[in-house]
């Protein structure tokens, strides 16, 4: 949903927000820096992403990428796709100075960088091989590391310092059960922000097992689908069809909003409905009808006598207004930018527990393992947090925030055994943001301990 810079790049990490130009003949930027750029192929491929933000703006081509990234980076994250998220980058970073660089190997390496924004955190790889094409870069703010808890004692404290209402569960996932390890606010019902995308992505997985559909059903981009950031598909042209597989993809990798009301809109409201009673949501009445992202923006960005009209309606008073909701403009994107306190979180959202998370999170395991599906592919593009590969063979993460809400919920797969496992830890206040950095500490410390 709506994110400030921390925020935003809490849901962006771990996904190239790459802006690139022009290879450059040497490894410096153009611009003023405070630090070196290694002579190195990884050195290479950072000035060029520095020169490309400072001199270009984030204005790319797609055969510019394609040059630049390697065939199966692209594959994950199309050239199409890039494109707008470097716009989107640069329009939004400004120019950047290289503040330090941390060599890892000659084809890897992290970078601090000065913005306007704050200060980002960038890892670059390249291939081993000439050209040296990027295989992997991570973008996110260089957020000063909280003290992560070393005990579920201090996990639970920590979390109950952060919010009112908050929850958590870890779980181990049986074939058709969570056998909990942890839980804080069992049944604590909390707003999800964009969390609630798992159950599209399951509704658009279980009409591809029934053949309704297909991973690369052709979806034509509409302009009366379109919805406010995050994401870039609200700048394709109308008409414009992409795959359904690249649309589930940046709805989960980089949160995309279009994208998700395009999936929406093409399994249908009732269909992602149904996940609510096929994974035996305890509150599936709070979530009736679904909300697209773009009703969302129009309700929540409205006059309070809007927002008082809808939700003191029934369900099917609801459901007309929606009707007559969706013939409206959407609210242009500068009063999103007002949007700094907590705005009916406890009524005007997507609502679950820790438990209704478990039990789709089940549903997408078992998605995710059928032949041919990537489910666990486009869950693993974007891990939300630092996760330890040495404790963990798979991550799968979709994450929320807007202000007063945030939401971080993980499918795991421990490398010692191959164990399976569920982590989602959430809080909601009416007062005021939450803290992500302290929330995505927690998040972090409990899953050290449950990889242990």
């Amino acid at each position: 949903m709506r994110r400030p810079m921390v925020s935003f790049v809490v849901a962006t990490l771990a996904v190239t927000m790459a802006a690139c130009a022009h290879a450059p003949q040497s490894a410096t930027p153009s611009s003023a820096a405070s630090a070196a750029v290694p002579a190195t192929p990884a050195g290479e491929g950072l000035a060029w992403f520095v020169r490309s933000i400072n001199d270009a703006h984030g204005v790319v081509t797609e055969d510019e990428l394609v040059e630049r990234f390697s065939g199966d980076f692209l594959s994950k994250v199309p050239a199409s796709q890039l494109v707008q998220l470097s716009k989107q980058f640069g329009q939004q970073i400004g120019n950047v100075t290289l503040e330090s660089v941390e060599e890892q190997s000659p084809l890897a390496l992290v970078a601090k960088l000065g913005s306007a924004q704050g200060l980002l955190r960038v890892s670059v790889a390249v291939e081993p091989e000439p050209p040296h094409r990027i295989v992997g870069l991570l973008i996110g703010p260089d957020i000063p590391a909280r003290a992560r808890p070393t005990s579920w004692e201090e996990v639970e404290t920590a979390l109950g310092a952060i919010a009112p209402r908050t929850n958590l569960l870890a779980a181990r996932l049986e074939p058709d059960r969570c056998v909990p390890v942890r839980e804080v606010g069992k049944d604590e019902v909390l707003a999800l922000g964009s969390a609630f995308k798992l159950y599209v992505l399951l509704a658009a997985s279980e009409q591809i097992s029934g053949q309704t559909l297909s991973w690369q059903t052709p979806i034509a981009v509409r302009d009366s689908w379109k919805s406010l950031p995050s994401g870039t598909l609200q700048h394709e042209k109308d008409g414009k069809e992409l795959p359904l597989v690249q649309i589930a993809r940046q709805m989960i990798s980089i949160s995309d909003n279009t994208a998700t009301d395009h999936l929406i809109r093409t399994v249908g409201r009732d269909a992602v409905e149904r996940m609510l009673d096929r994974t035996r949501h305890a509150s599936a009445t709070r979530n009736r009808p679904f909300l697209t992202t773009r009703e969302f923006f129009q309700l929540k960005l409205a006059a309070n006598a809007d927002q008082e009209r809808y939700l003191g309606l029934d369900e099917a008073g609801r459901r007309a207004f929606l009707e007559e909701l969706d013939r409206k403009e959407l609210p242009p994107i500068e009063t999103a930018a007002e949007w700094k306190a907590p705005r009916a979180i406890d009524t005007l959202e997507w609502f679950a527990s820790t438990g209704d998370l478990c039990q789709v999170a089940l549903a997408l395991r078992e998605a995710g393992q059928v032949e041919g599906s990537p489910v666990l592919d486009i869950l693993a593009q974007n891990p939300g947090v630092r996760i330890d590969r040495d404790q963990w063979s798979y991550a799968g993460f979709k994450g929320g925030s807007e202000p007063g809400v945030m939401n971080l919920t993980f499918l795991l797969r421990r490398k010692s055994d191959d164990a399976w496992f569920f982590f989602s830890v959430g809080a909601n206040d009416t007062r005021k943001e939450i803290d992500a950095p302290a929330l995505v500490a927690v998040a972090e410390g409990a899953l050290e301990l449950l990889g242990k």
